[in-house]
């Protein structure tokens, strides 16, 4: 009895972890697009301690960038190695 109660308790932790992380990226369209070579992204894709990034943000600082608050933003990488990046809120309506 007890094994058994074992497997359904981590069965149903695997089965909430797997779900939270799948509704994790689930976000509403973005409002708008990017202008010519920015990409755009999920604005919590980049916001993280400086140890968890692979690259350096330029300019506007993250927590104050998605300024029209459907947490998508448009970056775009800059120099050699495309180490830095320029990241821009995707607030005006860029042709696709």
């Amino acid at each position: 009895m007890k094994k058994s109660f074992t497997v359904i308790v981590i069965i149903f932790l695997l089965a909430l972890v797997t779900t939270s992380l799948a509704l994790a990226d689930d976000m509403p369209p973005p409002r708008y697009g990017c202008p010519d070579r920015f990409t755009l992204d999920m604005h919590h894709h980049h916001m993280g301690g400086s140890g968890d990034m692979d690259h350096r943000h330029v300019g506007v600082p993250m927590d104050n960038l998605d300024m029209n608050g459907d947490g998508w933003i448009c970056m775009k990488p800059v120099g050699a190695g495309d180490y830095n990046h320029v990241h821009i809120d995707n607030y005006f309506p860029f042709p696709p």
